[in-house]
């Protein structure tokens, strides 16, 4: 038995949210070096980067926007692992910046979900488009220490929680809202 704490709208239908509800997939994409370090990989419709050990989103216009970047503490991309293919991207993607096919890269895999392991015994983080919003669930196997668990917020003005027990992340461009949802999944 795993419990999963899926905090939902990592990019929320919010103000200034660059994806819109009902909007395309978001697909997350294998950096081959279209991307500068540290990104690991890239999720171009929220306009967000992962990295070792969290993701960074940007909120609004890269000039004039917010960037909230979320740590997941101790925790790093498990690669003994393969981050799952995305059975619905038929094709890789291409990035072709600039004249010099030097910088060119071709063939970026898009994968469904990365796992994130070694913040806690028992604990795992899982980050992962789910129709037009990114997600990330934070996983529990038995006998595992939920007060070991911390998600550092960058970058925002001030976190609170609303009535419904939803995060609420104000940033210069905007307030986020992530809700959370429980299930329990079978192992």
């Amino acid at each position: 038995m795993v419990l999963i704490l899926s905090l939902v709208g990592l990019v929320a239908q919010s103000l200034s949210s660059p994806v819109a509800p009902g909007g395309p997939p978001v697909t997350i994409v294998k950096n081959v070096g279209q991307w500068s370090s540290p990104t690991q990989y890239g999720v171009p419709a929220a306009q967000a980067i992962v990295l070792d050990n969290g993701v960074r989103v940007q909120i609004g216009e890269p000039a004039s926007g917010s960037v909230v970047t979320f740590i997941f503490e101790g925790a790093q991309i498990d690669r003994t692992v393969p981050a799952l293919t995305a059975d619905s991207v038929s094709s890789p993607h291409h990035f072709f910046y600039g004249r010099d096919h030097l910088t060119w890269r071709t063939e970026a895999p898009s994968v469904e979900r990365v796992r994130f392991c070694g913040a806690a015994p028992g604990v795992s983080f899982v980050l992962r488009g789910e129709g037009a919003a990114l997600e990330y669930d934070v996983c529990l196997e038995p006998g595992a220490d939920v007060s070991s668990i911390t998600v550092r917020v960058e970058g925002a003005h001030n976190l609170s929680l609303s009535e419904s027990g939803s995060l609420q992340i104000s940033t210069a461009t905007g307030t986020l809202e992530q809700s959370v949802g429980v299930k329990i999944v079978a192992a």
